[in-house]
């Protein structure tokens, strides 16, 4: 049986037949990057466009607990429903909030912090991410923004 096996083997290799899919040393397919984080509380200012909802559902696909404020109130909580993430209508406060309603010490905020502003301040001019020719893929921005996640919990 040993002989019938090898003997295939050795036809596939004259006839250029190789393995259906090959796998890296660590078991997954070329071109996968898995990469274990620690699951952290993370909020998100002004998200707005597929690069921040790309962002939202791939970080509460992983586990992360997110809460986020946009100018779009309807795309908000849409994506909110959709993907189990917190939509907080006001920026004000949003850090101490979300310690007390997650009973965590620390939150990740992602975006820049509004200091001093007010909420309508914060949501009244959206981000615009991924918007024109030259703006990146959804998911380029999503793994920028992760990787900006890593180094800031790091």
């Amino acid at each position: 049986m040993a002989d019938n096996y090898l003997e295939r083997k050795m036809e596939d290799y004259r006839r250029g037949v190789s393995a259906t899919h090959r796998l890296t040393h660590t078991g997954d397919m070329p071109g996968v990057l898995r990469v274990r984080l620690q699951p952290c509380p993370l909020l998100i200012y002004n998200a707005a466009g597929s690069g921040d909802e790309t962002l939202i559902s791939m970080l509460t696909g992983a586990g992360f607990k997110v809460a986020f404020t946009a100018a779009d109130t309807a795309w908000a909580r849409a994506l909110a429903q959709r993907v189990g993430a917190l939509y907080l209508p006001s920026a004000d406060g949003a850090v101490d909030l979300l310690r007390q309603r997650w009973r965590c010490p620390e939150v990740t905020v992602v975006g820049v912090e509004p200091s001093g502003l007010h909420s309508a301040d914060v949501s009244a001019e959206p981000t615009g991410h991924c918007v024109g020719k030259d703006a990146s893929t959804p998911l380029a921005y999503a793994l920028r923004k992760i990787a900006d996640i890593i180094e800031q919990t790091i």
